[in-house]
């Protein structure tokens, strides 16, 4: 703990470094991350039903559900999420994910953090552990950023949480611009769970955070696993929800 506490103001001022040499050097001004992220999710709140994270026309309860939720199983002990995958929303996500603005992930965190303690409680969310969902040491090697962890982080932060990576995985097949069939085929093949996560996890309940809920496929896995390891509820946090239509 005192350990994170002591690099997190280092690289702090490395990114304020960073920042000033884009402007200075390569005369490129970054944009707000702050500014940006409150204007581009003026349109995408609303209400959604806590069981799936599925737009409704009115706050629906676990107990509730929605017409979604009737069709399909819910993902796991319920959903709290930013807004939906549309216009600035999903701008916000794609420039984190794909263009690697790493500044991003406080604004966001932050809103999914209120959003959190807003539905299920902040003082149950300051009991939980936050598990990031993982991202393949290869694909992040390419992309330069683990968005989901930079977002957990920054959720436990906020909530006084402890932030755990309960899972890893190795070698599995991207699910960007994967169509719903294939996301639906995807496996727990190449999922694994840390040899302590037992210990850490057992009876807690858990956070996993994600970026986008699309089918929910990677979280009923990641959800499974946790709860073989002891888990005693998941409740997935993200930033954005892909209604189906």
């Amino acid at each position: 703990m005192l350990l994170g506490m002591a690099i997190r103001p280092r690289i702090d001022v490395l990114k304020r470094h960073a920042s000033a040499f884009t402007e200075g050097v390569l005369g490129r001004d970054l944009p707000d991350a702050e500014r940006w992220t409150r204007a581009s999710l003026v349109r995408c709140r609303g209400p959604w039903c806590l069981r799936c994270g599925h737009s409704a026309p009115r706050p629906l309860s676990i107990t509730e559900g929605c017409p979604y939720c009737l069709q399909t199983r819910g993902v796991l002990d319920g959903v709290c999420r930013v807004g939906q995958y549309q216009d600035g929303c999903a701008a916000l996500v794609l420039a984190l994910k794909f263009r690697r603005w790493w500044e991003l992930a406080r604004p966001l965190g932050q809103r999914l953090a209120w959003s959190l303690r807003a539905h299920i409680g902040a003082g149950r969310v300051a009991q939980s552990v936050v598990v990031p969902v993982p991202m393949p040491l290869i694909r992040r090697w390419k992309r330069g950023i683990d968005h989901a962890g930079m977002l957990a982080q920054e959720v436990a932060r906020v909530c006084d949480a402890t932030y755990y990576r309960a899972l890893w995985r190795r070698g599995s097949v991207a699910q960007a611009g994967a169509s719903r069939t294939a996301r639906h085929r995807a496996t727990a093949r190449g999922w694994h769970v840390h040899l302590r996560a037992r210990s850490r996890l057992q009876g807690r309940d858990v956070v996993l955070v994600d970026d986008v809920l699309t089918t929910g496929r990677t979280a009923r896995i990641a959800g499974g696993l946790l709860r073989e390891a002891g888990a005693r509820s998941v409740t997935l946090g993200v930033i954005a929800v892909a209604d189906s239509t």
